[in-house]
């Protein structure tokens, strides 16, 4: 098995874990350390690969900008179509936050939903009319890329509520406690954080990431079980 030299291995690419005991205080990740990247991710739904998901990371001076585009086999796409997501971050020192969202298509840009997080009036607004509640203290997370989880204090998530957002609705989970695991990808070894949220109310409904500690968190592995359905995206390594 190889080991991982980070000087020269690019990460390409969308949202835990045991108890913490000998670790020292880790400080969050500033926001602005996030590079700019694009992630490649092979995706499978129930064992079966439907294609690929592509995120692009790009920054400026105080937000960043997400694109999650799906890239799917000849089979997937007669059961879905192509789509991608975009997000907008926000970035306050040592904060980051979600702002805006939109679903769109790859090739013609065409917006069909869109949603914004209006804090100053409490509500986000939907495209489809709808308006929901923003309580003081309310944290987001997108639901294509994980990039407030990237830039949060890791071993301080165990209880804490994320709602996860994307432009059809608002999903609320709760962090379970991480865990630190050595796992292997692409013949490739990570030191990683294994973090894992279920959603209120149904702890069967979890999203767990493995995030890679030795480059900005990025995530090698994300995992969503829902019922009987698994979806498994895997980091792929620079050809």
């Amino acid at each position: 098995m190889k080991s991982r030299n980070p000087g020269t291995v690019q990460c390409i690419a969308s949202a835990t874990l045991v108890c913490l005991m000998t670790l020292g205080p880790a400080q969050p990740l500033r926001a602005f350390e996030i590079p700019d990247q694009s992630l490649v991710y092979e995706f499978t739904y129930n064992k079966h690969t439907l294609g690929q998901l592509e995120v692009l990371i790009e920054r400026d001076d105080d937000s960043i900008r997400t694109t999650a585009t799906s890239h799917l086999s000849p089979i997937a796409k007669l059961f879905q179509p192509e789509l991608a997501e975009e997000t907008l971050f926000s970035i306050d020192g040592d904060t980051i936050r979600v702002e805006n969202g939109a679903i769109l298509s790859p090739d013609s840009k065409t917006v069909s939903r869109r949603y914004v997080i209006d804090r100053d009036a409490g509500v986000i607004q939907f495209s489809s009319g709808e308006d929901l509640p923003v309580e003081p203290g309310d944290r987001f997370e997108s639901t294509s890329f994980p990039l407030v989880l990237l830039a949060s204090d890791i071993t301080a998530l165990g209880g804490e509520h994320i709602r996860e957002i994307n432009a059809k609705r608002v999903r609320d989970y709760v962090y379970l406690p991480p865990e630190r695991e050595t796992i292997h990808v692409g013949g490739v070894e990570y030191n990683t954080w294994k973090v894992t949220r279920h959603r209120r109310g149904d702890a069967r409904r979890t999203v767990t990431a493995w995030l890679d500690r030795d480059n900005h968190n990025i995530p090698v592995r994300i995992t969503s079980r829902k019922r009987k359905s698994v979806s498994v995206f895997t980091l792929q390594p620079v050809s």
